[in-house]
């Protein structure tokens, strides 16, 4: 079953897709990266994937992206986070309290940052995950993607993740080791202040965005075998 979640909040409409199934205990909710959706191939095939395994899963758009309101341009780490956060406390007050993580580059960064901060949050997957956003501005240098406001960089420096991370478990990151926008060496640095048990994943030939088929395929199915592990143990 497939149910529309539309959360207000403060001048934000957030629209979420829940995956639900009648077996599992257990949810993750998955925030896609910086300008992409919850409808992007890889999210869609997440919740397919998660979904025939018998795990619910919540995919929803951050304000000005997809279906919920905003401006992209406007958009913020601190947005981001508080966003994620909406849809966990509902989750958490309207399905399950077994509750874990999957994010996808800036939605990994926030999945991280709320699990350092929120104890409730079971454990978590990173997917192609910056450490630090030093030089995102040119990295983002794109004509075919929106120009950020500069409150996008001043704000983004509020994060240390590298600091917050220390003593984090239950934490698996998958990196491609072709990766464009984020160097590998940033997910080696995150693993090296992550405690046991942790995963690290260093796919050879993938890009950022693991556009390759059999890449993702490799990530998604890597990522449920995790989830497993780490709902098993509570």
């Amino acid at each position: 079953m497939i149910e529309k979640i539309v959360i207000n909040l403060k001048d934000r409409k957030l629209v979420g897709l829940l995956h639900e199934t009648s077996s599992s205990p257990f949810c993750v909710i998955a925030s896609h990266g910086l300008f992409s959706s919850k409808d992007s191939e890889k999210f869609s095939e997440i919740a397919e994937s998660f979904s025939a395994h018998g795990f619910n899963l919540l995919r929803f758009d951050h304000s000005g992206c997809g279906e919920s309101s905003g401006r992209i341009e406007e958009t913020t780490v601190t947005k981001r986070l508080e966003e994620l956060t909406a849809f966990f406390q509902w989750t958490w007050n309207n399905l399950t309290k077994a509750i874990a993580l999957l994010g996808s580059s800036m939605g990994a960064f926030i999945s991280l940052v709320l699990a350092c901060r929120d104890p409730r949050v079971m454990g978590a997957v990173g997917i192609a995950t910056p450490a630090y956003f030093r030089g995102a501005k040119e990295r983002l240098s794109n004509e075919d993607e929106p120009t950020l406001n500069e409150e996008f960089f001043i704000d983004a420096k509020r994060y240390n993740l590298l600091k917050e991370i220390k003593g984090l478990k239950n934490v698996f990151l998958i990196h491609g080791g072709k990766d464009e926008l984020v160097p590998v060496e940033q997910a080696e640095e995150i693993y090296g202040l992550l405690e046991e048990p942790k995963r690290l994943l260093i796919l050879p030939e993938g890009d950022h965005r693991l556009s390759d088929p059999s890449i993702r395929k490799q990530a998604i199915e890597s990522s449920i075998d995790w989830f497993r592990l780490i709902f098993k143990k509570q």
